[in-house]
């Protein structure tokens, strides 16, 4: 089930189609490969994704950029600031912070010790256009 960590929820304008601009959401879990429950998921909820590992310290950012996929953000360790389109969202670890394709959008570490994170691009490739 997918939902919005308690005292959490998207927050501020709306983009385009009336859809937050950025949100945090509770990690999907999937069974390990060769389970029963595993072999049950239907095709149309396999994707095709890739994903970057980030380690990094206080205070680094990623410049303004965006994608014409989603992109997801699997925070491990660590706080970010995360600004998309106008909105700000403060993501910690265990939380999932999403952005929608086409949207603005940069992180900076916000907290005092390191920021890992996985980010998961919704494409079979990276497209990144950047803004700054």
């Amino acid at each position: 089930m997918i939902g919005r960590p308690k005292g959490f929820s998207s927050v501020g304008q709306k983009h385009g189609n009336n859809k937050p601009a950025c949100m945090a959401l509770t990690p999907i879990l999937r069974p390990p490969p060769g389970s029963p429950e595993r072999r049950a998921v239907p095709r149309r909820f396999v994707a095709f994704v890739k994903y970057v590992t980030v380690d990094a310290p206080p205070g680094s950012a990623p410049k303004l950029h965006r994608h014409p996929h989603e992109e997801l953000f699997v925070m491990q360790e660590g706080s970010a600031t995360f600004t998309a389109a106008d909105e700000k969202i403060e993501a910690k670890d265990g939380q999932v912070v999403v952005v929608p394709a086409g949207v603005a959008h940069k992180f900076v570490n916000s907290g005092s010790g390191s920021l890992r994170q996985i980010d998961i691009h919704a494409s079979d490739r990276f497209v990144t256009e950047w803004l700054e």
